[in-house]
């Protein structure tokens, strides 16, 4: 199967295909260092460093349509999200950028369409964008079918959901992925615990590992590296990290108290 990758970033998604065994031969990222990024992992993927409404689907010229075609992307989400209050909504410039996914899928018509994008899609002017999508896939001929996954069911040490939507020009409807990692999740600790050790503000772009990998997760990140890179702390105030003691083991900021700040 082949693959194109919209909104590329730095390549999680491809990083996630491939691994699937798609052959990724197109991605469209307009933001520099990202592009720079998926560039130095995704060396026998054809880049294109360009606004994605300035692309067309004949800048995919070397698909070859004997083979199953996969467009994916996660359209900018930050609008959408339930921690945006500010530009959460139909004025957001960004929040339309999911016209030019549809677009191409329009233009490409691949046999499979992977949406991905945050849950607060689902809210969003009252479920307006979501109905939108849909809709688009529908409109051009693609059965949909959507679910909302956890990452922390899926072995990644974080809770972190995510809406997607899987369209299929064959009719075809698939069943959300069945969680691996349920009744014992992966922790931060597990994942971190090798990790340099810094104080607030430290800035070595690298550090040796602190102790060896210590879990088969850690083991597997790692592999033979002894020193790691991006290294950087923000410098912060101490009222800012006094906040942070009273977050508790898999809480977040509404377990920090309103006073006495």
């Amino acid at each position: 199967m082949q693959g194109i990758d919209l909104f590329s970033g730095a390549g999680g998604m491809s990083t996630g295909a491939e691994s699937c065994g798609v052959n990724v031969r197109y991605a469209v990222e307009s933001d520099r260092d990202a592009a720079a990024t998926f560039a130095l992992n995704h060396k026998n993927t054809t880049l294109i460093k360009r606004d994605i409404r300035s692309v067309k689907g004949s800048h995919f010229t070397s698909i070859d349509r004997s083979q199953p075609v996969l467009l994916f992307g996660g359209p900018p989400c930050q609008g959408f999200s339930t921690s945006n209050q500010r530009n959460r909504g139909a004025d957001n410039e960004n929040n339309w950028l999911f016209r030019q996914y549809l677009r191409l899928v329009r233009e490409v018509r691949p046999d499979w369409v992977v949406f991905e994008n945050v849950k607060g899609l689902l809210e969003t002017e009252g479920g307006f964008f979501l109905e939108a999508v849909l809709r688009g896939f529908k409109d051009v001929g693609y059965s949909a079918t959507r679910f909302v996954l956890n990452s922390a069911d899926y072995g990644v040490p974080q809770k972190r959901y995510r809406l997607f939507i899987v369209g299929s020009l064959h009719g075809i409807e698939v069943d959300a992925p069945k969680p691996t990692s349920v009744t014992e999740r992966v922790t931060v600790a597990q994942a971190f615990d090798d990790l340099p050790e810094l104080d607030n503000g430290d800035a070595p772009d690298e550090a040796k590992y602190s102790i060896p990998a210590r879990t088969q997760y850690a083991k597997r990140l790692r592999g033979a590296l002894g020193k790691c890179h991006n290294n950087l702390v923000t410098n912060n105030a101490p009222h800012i990290i006094k906040r942070y003691s009273y977050i508790p083991q898999g809480g977040n900021w509404e377990n920090i108290p309103s006073s006495p700040w």
